[in-house]
């Protein structure tokens, strides 16, 4: 279970960085872009709060 923990803790970093190396290159307007980055930041709290 804390194996589980610690896994899941890692996985919540990884929306932010696809939000900072991913997001902008995509080619997509500036409100599907702040849309995608919104849904992964709640995703992140939502695999946080998991952990």
């Amino acid at each position: 279970m804390q194996k589980l923990g610690l896994f899941l803790f890692i996985v919540s970093f990884l929306p932010w960085l696809a939000v900072l190396f991913v997001v902008p290159f995509l080619p997509l307007d500036f409100t599907q872009k702040t849309t995608l980055s919104v849904v992964l930041a709640v995703g992140r709290k939502l695999v946080f709060g998991l952990a």
